[in-house]
Protein backbone atom coordinates (compact mmCIF):
# COMPACT_ATOMS: atom_id res chain seq x y z
CA UNK A 1 0.00 0.00 0.00
CA UNK A 2 3.07 2.59 0.90
CA UNK A 3 4.86 2.01 -2.50
CA UNK A 4 1.17 2.12 -4.57
CA UNK A 5 0.52 5.23 -2.47
CA UNK A 6 3.71 7.02 -2.94
CA UNK A 7 3.29 5.70 -7.13
CA UNK A 8 0.52 8.15 -7.27
CA UNK A 9 2.35 11.36 -6.45
CA UNK A 10 -1.40 12.70 -5.19
CA UNK A 11 -1.25 12.78 -1.52
CA UNK A 12 2.27 12.65 0.07
CA UNK A 13 1.15 12.61 3.66
CA UNK A 14 -1.37 9.41 3.29
CA UNK A 15 1.87 7.98 1.60
CA UNK A 16 4.53 8.35 4.73
CA UNK A 17 1.69 7.20 7.24
CA UNK A 18 1.54 4.22 5.15
CA UNK A 19 4.75 3.37 5.16
CA UNK A 20 5.30 4.63 8.35
CA UNK A 21 2.86 1.85 9.47
CA UNK A 22 4.26 -0.58 7.42
CA UNK A 23 7.78 0.05 9.31
CA UNK A 24 6.04 -0.19 12.78
CA UNK A 25 4.51 -3.70 11.17
CA UNK A 26 8.01 -4.49 10.19
CA UNK A 27 10.09 -3.45 13.52
CA UNK A 28 6.59 -5.43 15.37
CA UNK A 29 7.69 -8.76 12.89
CA UNK A 30 11.31 -8.74 13.34
CA UNK A 31 10.60 -8.87 17.66
CA UNK A 32 8.14 -11.64 17.26
CA UNK A 33 11.11 -13.48 14.74
CA UNK A 34 13.65 -12.49 17.10
CA UNK A 35 11.50 -13.37 20.29
CA UNK A 36 13.14 -16.65 22.29
CA UNK A 37 9.86 -17.89 23.50
CA UNK A 38 10.25 -17.80 27.25
CA UNK A 39 9.21 -21.68 27.95
CA UNK A 40 12.36 -22.41 25.85
CA UNK A 41 14.85 -19.91 27.36
CA UNK A 42 13.66 -21.32 30.72
CA UNK A 43 13.94 -25.16 29.87
CA UNK A 44 16.90 -25.00 27.63
CA UNK A 45 19.89 -24.59 27.76
CA UNK A 46 22.25 -21.41 26.10
CA UNK A 47 22.78 -23.69 22.87
CA UNK A 48 18.85 -24.04 22.51
CA UNK A 49 18.52 -20.59 23.21
CA UNK A 50 20.57 -19.83 20.01
CA UNK A 51 19.23 -22.30 18.21
CA UNK A 52 15.90 -20.92 18.74
CA UNK A 53 17.11 -17.12 18.30
CA UNK A 54 18.96 -18.37 14.91
CA UNK A 55 15.88 -20.32 13.51
CA UNK A 56 13.54 -17.63 14.49
CA UNK A 57 16.23 -15.14 12.45
CA UNK A 58 16.35 -17.65 9.40
CA UNK A 59 12.59 -18.14 9.19
CA UNK A 60 12.39 -14.09 9.20
CA UNK A 61 15.00 -14.03 6.31
CA UNK A 62 13.56 -16.72 4.05
CA UNK A 63 10.34 -15.45 4.35
CA UNK A 64 11.10 -12.16 2.74
CA UNK A 65 11.45 -12.85 -1.18
CA UNK A 66 15.03 -11.12 -2.34
CA UNK A 67 13.02 -8.43 -4.93
CA UNK A 68 11.41 -6.95 -2.04
CA UNK A 69 13.33 -6.40 1.75
CA UNK A 70 11.06 -4.34 3.09
CA UNK A 71 12.76 -4.86 6.53
CA UNK A 72 16.83 -3.53 4.90
CA UNK A 73 15.46 -0.14 6.03
CA UNK A 74 11.57 0.20 7.18
CA UNK A 75 11.81 4.04 7.66
CA UNK A 76 13.40 4.77 4.76
CA UNK A 77 10.42 5.62 2.65
CA UNK A 78 8.74 7.39 5.84
CA UNK A 79 11.89 10.07 5.79
CA UNK A 80 11.77 10.43 2.49
CA UNK A 81 7.74 11.68 2.25
CA UNK A 82 9.00 13.41 5.85
CA UNK A 83 11.79 15.64 4.25
CA UNK A 84 9.34 16.14 1.16
CA UNK A 85 6.27 17.49 3.75
CA UNK A 86 8.90 19.28 5.46
CA UNK A 87 10.66 20.86 2.54
CA UNK A 88 7.09 22.03 1.58
CA UNK A 89 6.23 23.49 5.31
CA UNK A 90 9.81 25.56 4.78
CA UNK A 91 8.59 26.76 1.78
CA UNK A 92 5.33 28.11 2.28
CA UNK A 93 6.52 29.63 5.85
CA UNK A 94 8.85 31.26 3.67
CA UNK A 95 12.27 29.91 4.95
CA UNK A 96 14.12 29.37 2.14
CA UNK A 97 17.43 28.77 3.41
CA UNK A 98 15.84 25.39 5.55
CA UNK A 99 13.44 24.87 2.47
CA UNK A 100 16.50 24.73 0.07
CA UNK A 101 18.91 22.07 2.67
CA UNK A 102 15.99 20.10 3.15
CA UNK A 103 14.76 19.61 -0.66
CA UNK A 104 18.58 18.98 -1.26
CA UNK A 105 18.19 15.93 1.12
CA UNK A 106 15.29 14.16 -1.05
CA UNK A 107 17.82 13.47 -4.00
CA UNK A 108 19.06 10.44 -1.00
CA UNK A 109 16.06 9.13 -1.93
CA UNK A 110 15.69 9.25 -5.91
CA UNK A 111 14.30 5.04 -5.32
CA UNK A 112 11.18 6.45 -3.12
CA UNK A 113 10.48 9.92 -4.62
CA UNK A 114 9.71 10.91 -8.13
CA UNK A 115 13.09 13.13 -9.13
CA UNK A 116 10.52 15.67 -11.50
CA UNK A 117 8.99 17.47 -8.15
CA UNK A 118 12.20 16.79 -6.44
CA UNK A 119 14.18 18.97 -8.42
CA UNK A 120 11.11 21.30 -9.19
CA UNK A 121 11.38 22.29 -5.63
CA UNK A 122 15.41 22.44 -5.16
CA UNK A 123 15.20 25.02 -8.55
CA UNK A 124 12.30 27.11 -6.54
CA UNK A 125 13.96 26.96 -3.63
CA UNK A 126 17.68 27.96 -5.23
CA UNK A 127 15.86 30.93 -7.14
CA UNK A 128 14.36 32.28 -4.28
CA UNK A 129 17.74 32.12 -2.21
CA UNK A 130 19.73 33.43 -4.92
CA UNK A 131 21.58 30.71 -5.73
CA UNK A 132 21.19 30.99 -9.58
CA UNK A 133 24.22 28.04 -9.96
CA UNK A 134 22.61 25.64 -8.52
CA UNK A 135 18.99 26.25 -9.70
CA UNK A 136 20.82 26.46 -13.39
CA UNK A 137 21.75 22.73 -12.33
CA UNK A 138 18.46 21.78 -11.19
CA UNK A 139 16.90 23.33 -14.70
CA UNK A 140 19.71 21.33 -16.43
CA UNK A 141 18.65 17.72 -14.62
CA UNK A 142 14.63 19.05 -15.39
CA UNK A 143 15.44 19.28 -18.85
CA UNK A 144 17.47 16.26 -19.16
CA UNK A 145 14.78 13.69 -16.70
CA UNK A 146 13.63 10.71 -19.26
CA UNK A 147 10.12 10.26 -19.54
CA UNK A 148 8.94 13.68 -19.50
CA UNK A 149 6.89 15.20 -22.29
CA UNK A 150 8.44 17.48 -25.04
CA UNK A 151 5.89 20.72 -23.58
CA UNK A 152 7.31 19.90 -19.79
CA UNK A 153 10.74 20.22 -21.50
CA UNK A 154 9.75 23.14 -23.19
CA UNK A 155 8.47 25.05 -20.43
CA UNK A 156 11.31 24.16 -18.46
CA UNK A 157 13.89 25.67 -20.95
CA UNK A 158 11.54 29.13 -21.62
CA UNK A 159 12.23 29.45 -18.32
CA UNK A 160 15.60 28.82 -17.58
CA UNK A 161 15.97 31.75 -20.38
CA UNK A 162 13.95 33.83 -18.83
CA UNK A 163 15.45 33.80 -15.56
CA UNK A 164 19.21 33.29 -16.46
CA UNK A 165 18.65 36.08 -19.08
CA UNK A 166 18.40 38.38 -16.02
CA UNK A 167 20.27 36.84 -13.00
CA UNK A 168 23.62 34.90 -14.66
CA UNK A 169 24.16 31.18 -13.45
CA UNK A 170 26.48 31.84 -10.29
CA UNK A 171 26.15 31.82 -6.75
CA UNK A 172 27.06 34.97 -4.70
CA UNK A 173 30.46 34.37 -2.80
CA UNK A 174 28.35 35.26 0.31
CA UNK A 175 26.11 31.82 -0.50
CA UNK A 176 29.04 29.56 -0.89
CA UNK A 177 29.42 26.76 1.83
CA UNK A 178 26.43 27.42 3.36
CA UNK A 179 25.35 24.05 3.83
CA UNK A 180 26.89 20.59 5.06
CA UNK A 181 25.05 18.68 2.52
CA UNK A 182 27.96 16.94 -0.03
CA UNK A 183 25.28 17.59 -2.69
CA UNK A 184 25.90 21.28 -2.14
CA UNK A 185 29.47 20.97 -3.55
Amino acid sequence: LAHRAAETRVRPLRAKKFFVLAAIEIDRHRRKAVEVPAAAASKGTYHTTSKALVDGLLSMETSVSKHERPQDNPWRGAEAFHFFLLAQRHYHANNMMDALCTALRLEEFDDILDPKPVHCLIALTSFRTGLYEMCSRSFSRLEQMEGTSPEFQAAVQDLAVEIFMRHPPVDPPSKKNWCTNPTCD
